[in-house]
């Protein structure tokens, strides 16, 4: 089984994201944040799958976490713009939640994953690493990003790959 796994690896990015306060949501008797919570990270997930840059864009919501993968391209200038995508879905979802005065903190990496959406499973180093970062980096309510993306996309400098993520218009 492992090795059927291991051998399904996609080069991916990986975004892992987790909602802040979330134990005390579930455990007031009468929460509607916690439903306000549901319903709105499944709106703009339903709402990104009718965009055509951003339906490929797997996802799994478990309890507090939400994680949003979305495949490589051998081509590294198309892989700016696939991580655009994802970054523009995380904001959507950030936004949409801090509107409900829900916090989420973060962190987005890329590498090997393995994901299975229908059987709400993810494994492989994009995965860990993003988790990594969210808990030990992301200490505020925030999104990080892995400095290993700034590499992989052949970025001399942070300055660089901020200005061209922010280059072309919002889709």
């Amino acid at each position: 089984m492992v090795e059927s796994i291991i051998d399904n690896y996609k080069d991916s990015y990986v975004a892992f994201l987790d909602v802040l306060g979330f134990k005390n949501m579930v455990m007031k008797k009468k929460n509607q944040k916690l439903t306000t919570y549901f319903k709105e990270v499944n709106k703009v997930i339903k709402d990104l799958k009718n965009i055509e840059q951003k339906k490929n864009i797997g996802h799994i919501i478990i309890s507090d976490s939400i994680i949003l993968t979305l495949e490589k391209d051998d081509n590294i200038t198309r892989n700016t713009f696939i991580l655009r995508q994802l970054c523009i879905a995380v904001r959507k979802i950030q936004k949409k939640l801090a509107l409900n005065n829900i916090w989420l903190r973060g962190a987005i990496s890329s590498g090997k994953t393995y994901f299975d959406q229908d059987n709400n499973q993810i494994v492989g180093p994009a995965y860990i690493n993003a988790y990594q970062l969210e808990e030990e980096l992301a200490i505020y309510p925030r999104v990080i990003l892995d400095n290993r993306i700034i590499n992989d996309l052949n970025f001399n400098s942070s300055d660089e790959f901020i200005k061209e993520i922010n280059n072309e218009n919002e889709s």
